[in-house]
């Protein structure tokens, strides 16, 4: 496809490919994956890849472009094939692996631990809103990218350091401290994603290993910002020790009464995304991500840190039918607010 370099390109480029990215796949027959580029002129193009969740996931998106900057640079130089690393296993060997290993006994036990924590939690977070809940699911979400200011940066940092801590586990204790203030509830299920790559093998392999992780966390009778970091980081390091066991099963073992516009078991989640995340690592050909306003997210706190947190800026969402502006950016305040009062508790 070719396009002309005029004031309106950006408008007609942005048009192109959200209609491209748009179209639907046939799951029954794919493929789940396609590519369009557009040439804008003889020296500039524009790469839209369109991958079905189902064999993709972040993780998988920095392994693609790391391979696609190693086959460019291997045709672009002439240099003959390109060198790819020999990868153990397909994503189909891990599919079969999985489903063996996770039955009988195996199974057994991991939803015992699941009914287990999460027996009589309650099924979300009563946040208040300013608006009913419209009773279908609604695709309309607010948005707002918060920078974190480069010394309270340094703080979360230094505290993960003195409690032996990890970023993730900081922030969640943080966001408990705000859904208590904000509902008054003591028992919480917030949930998170996991990357699902707990072996090396697993490492360079394109596919979806990611998986949903209800955390439960108890704030009654906690009397300190201490004691909240111990419990929080309890319940975290326990989680992600049966991260294996699929959340549909995790679902359909617990049974949950389902609504349409809530996900099951939690209605909250925190993502820190530390995958590798260079979007296209090349030394010879300058490549930056093209801004749009229709990529879809699902998460209240969407966060990266810089490679050595003097920085952070994460996404908050919500749904937009029912708050307003003004109580998100309040929510957000009171996240802020209880990050610091970690910080400053170490002093």
């Amino acid at each position: 496809m070719e396009m002309n370099v005029r004031a309106e390109s950006e408008a007609r480029l942005d048009a192109l490919l959200r209609a491209e990215a748009q179209q639907p796949f046939d799951l029954t027959r794919g493929p789940l994956i396609r590519a369009v580029l557009v040439r804008l002129n003889e020296a500039d193009h524009a790469l839209l890849v369109v991958m079905h969740h189902t064999i993709s996931d972040g993780w998988s998106l920095a392994v693609f472009f790391r391979e696609l900057e190693t086959c460019y640079r291997a045709f672009s130089t002439g240099n003959g094939a390109p060198d790819l690393p020999q990868l153990p296993m397909q994503y189909a060997d891990f599919a079969q692996w999985q489903r063996q290993w996770m039955q009988g006994a195996v199974l057994e036990g991991e939803l015992n631990y699941w009914k287990r924590v999460l027996a009589g939690a309650p099924a979300r977070l009563e946040l208040p809103t300013d608006r009913d809940e419209p009773p279908e699911p609604s695709r309309k979400a607010a948005r707002r990218r918060v920078e974190l200011p480069e010394p309270l940066a340094a703080g979360v940092a230094k505290l993960c350091h003195d409690r032996r801590s990890t970023p993730f586990v900081v922030l969640l204790s943080a966001l408990g401290l705000t859904f208590q203030k904000w509902t008054q509830q003591q028992d919480m299920v917030i949930g998170t994603v996991v990357a699902g790559r707990n072996r090396r093998e697993f490492e360079n392999i394109l596919g979806c290993f990611m998986n949903f992780l209800p955390i439960r966390l108890r704030i009654a009778g906690v009397q300190t910002c201490e004691q909240l970091l111990d419990n929080v980081r309890a319940s975290v390091l326990e989680a992600q020790a049966h991260q294996d066991c699929p959340f549909e099963k995790i679902v359909e073992a617990l049974n949950p009464e389902r609504t349409l516009n809530q996900n099951p078991l939690y209605n909250v989640g925190l993502l820190l995304q530390n995958f590798p995340a260079q979007l296209f690592p090349s030394d010879t050909l300058p490549s930056y991500p093209i801004p749009s306003g229709w990529k879809r997210r699902c998460w209240i706190c969407d966060s990266k840190p810089s490679k050595r947190l003097k920085a952070w800026h994460w996404n908050a969402n919500t749904k937009q039918s029912c708050s307003t502006r003004q109580r998100f950016e309040q929510l957000l305040a009171s996240f802020c607010h209880a990050l610091e009062t970690l910080v400053r508790s170490r002093r």
